[in-house]
């Protein structure tokens, strides 16, 4: 049992009453045991929804990873052989890229 101060008289009030003792008002305990409550479940959704986001753009950015990895060897392949002189600037770029 803990005392907390009325919102109202500013008289102590237990934390296991209904109401002030002193006014009747209720006590400010109940409101604010709810805000808490709202307030835990709020930073736990919010931590909740910043992990699930992490997750799925690592998981995207991994996904991406392997899909340039297939296009670099299919570019690396399709231009083996071929002296650089006669590649263009955009596609020495892309060859650099790969490397």
């Amino acid at each position: 049992m803990a005392l907390l101060t009325c919102r109202e008289c500013a008289e102590p009030v237990s934390t296991d009453a209904p109401a002030c003792p002193s006014c009747g008002a209720r006590t400010p305990t109940s409101a604010a045991h709810r805000r808490r409550q709202g307030t835990i479940l709020g930073v736990f959704l919010a931590v909740a929804l910043a992990i699930a986001v992490v997750v799925v753009l690592g998981l995207q950015r991994g996904q991406s990873s392997d899909e340039l990895d297939v296009a670099c060897a299919e570019l690396n392949e399709s231009y083996d052989g071929i002296p650089e002189s006669m590649l263009d600037e955009s596609t020495k770029d892309l060859l650099r890229r790969c490397q």
